[in-house]
């Protein structure tokens, strides 16, 4: 080969061979579907949070897929279930929404569950050859989080809540339940050494706590139980009592009266009996009426010794106390077994979206472990992932939530969850007002509810 042929062949070489390595490093982008690398806008509604809270993971998940962004809006929570429906109606509405975990049957029709795998196009900056920066674009197919890996990694209601027929329908950032709040300073002027851990001792200290004036009007309360009108949360705190109390909650036939315990009581009863003393007048433990200010005013105020609340409430308090309250925050009383009550709400993705590819992968990679933590610390929430527990711990206030979520429990609410809970505090209206005794009031929420079902 003539010196002549070799030079002109030498730089075509050359160039061959920077288009060879080149196309290794800047993948083949025949292998990418259409649309996958389009522009598109995830619209994600929810109540609780800002969208400060999210920075951190929105901002590492887009990094990854910068041809996707996402809309955040923030509703009243008053506003949103209407909201969500009207914009359904539309033809319109989130791609991403949250819901409380009781509302995940009643709202099976508009989610679409997560997929077995997912595809996305992964975008990297990379320098070929060590000179100009180029970006790569990779098409990957992953699996879905599976059951098996949803049972393992997230705490037990979890599963039980956004699973129907093996099918996983939403996801947690994090799992609240009922905690016990206690005013410190009350609790050293009535010479109380320790929060109480069980129920008796609950009725003694409450005892201890509530203060009269000489017309029998409570000005110091012992704690907020017995009626709802001005206690957060009233059917809650009923439906943890009968958790504890063993009462039937996932039969639907015998849904609440079920039969009688071994000692011929019936569980459900029981527990709405101990619940609705507190505002009786003619019981030793009465302390509470519906004359009274908000429980979580008067607990902010210092006129409350015991409130019973979730993990949200913890900032609602500071601000109302101006961050002058001495109070703790301890596991709620038991009887012979630790139970609690799952309150929370799940992400899901709307059946209508155009884009529920997109925004499972989000959801997904929002809810695992090393990228949930911003959202937890930002937002001060207890987590859903059991591989936190031990992390939040530390954290004396949030401590009670995170070790109770290991035992906090649900059941299927039926399809009108809302109406269940208006129908359990009518149950506790009747019985605080005299109208019927616990078992008439039971039997007959017993039949309002079963018609939900």
């Amino acid at each position: 080969m003539s010196k002549k042929i070799i030079f002109i062949l030498a730089p075509i070489a050359v160039i061959a061979v920077f288009v060879i390595i080149y196309s290794m490093l800047s993948g083949d982008d025949t292998k990418i579907p259409a649309g996958a690398t389009q522009p598109k806008t995830l619209t994600y509604w929810r109540v609780q949070d800002s969208e400060s809270n999210f920075a951190a993971i929105i901002n590492s998940w887009r990094a990854m897929h910068p041809n996707v962004k996402i809309q955040y809006r923030t509703l009243r929570h008053e506003e949103y279930e209407q909201a969500l429906l009207e914009a359904w109606a539309k033809g319109e509405g989130p791609d991403i929404y949250s819901i409380p975990n009781t509302w995940v049957h009643k709202y099976q029709e508009f989610i679409s569950p997560i997929p077995p795998t997912i595809g996305m196009a992964y975008y990297t900056t990379e320098k070929a050859l060590g000179l100009k920066e180029e970006q790569k674009i990779e098409y990957k197919e992953t699996p879905s989080i599976q059951l098996l890996e949803l049972a393992n990694n997230f705490v037990d209601s979890v599963y039980e809540d956004v699973v129907i027929e093996n099918q996983i329908y939403a996801l947690p950032y994090s799992v609240d339940n009922i905690a016990l709040y206690y005013n410190k300073d009350l609790l050293n002027q009535a010479k109380i050494p320790l929060p109480p851990t069980t129920y008796s001792e609950f009725l003694a200290d409450v005892k201890k706590l509530t203060k009269t004036d000489s017309q029998g009007n409570v000005i110091q309360a012992g704690t907020a139980l017995g009626g709802t009108e001005n206690i957060p949360r009233a059917s809650d705190i009923l439906f943890l009592l009968m958790l504890q109390s063993r009462a039937t909650l996932t039969d639907p036939p015998n849904f609440l009266i079920g039969n009688p315990d071994d000692a011929g009581s019936v569980p459900a009863v029981n527990a709405l009996d101990f619940y609705t003393q507190f505002a009786d007048p003619n019981k030793e433990v009465y302390t509470w009426n519906e004359d009274l200010s908000s429980a979580l005013e008067m607990f902010a105020q210092g006129k409350l010794a015991f409130f019973f609340g979730y993990s949200y409430n913890i900032p609602l308090i500071n601000q109302l106390s101006g961050g002058q309250l001495n109070y703790g925050v301890t596991n709620v009383p038991q009887l012979n077994q630790d139970l609690n009550y799952a309150n929370y709400w799940v992400e899901t993705v709307a059946m209508s979206s155009p884009n529920s590819n997109e925004a499972w992968d989000f959801l997904q990679y929002a809810t695992r472990v090393e990228n949930v933590v911003s959202y937890l610390e930002s937002a001060n929430r207890p987590t859903a992932l059991k591989a936190l527990v031990d992390i939040q711990r530390e954290d004396f206030l949030l401590r009670p939530f995170v070790e109770q979520s290991l035992v906090a429990k649900n059941w299927y609410h039926g399809k009108k969850p809302n109406l269940m809970e208006q129908y359990i505090s009518d149950t506790i209206e009747s019985v605080v007002k005299n109208q019927l005794d616990s078992k008439e009031a039971l039997r007959l929420a017993q039949q309002l509810i079963q018609q939900t079902y």
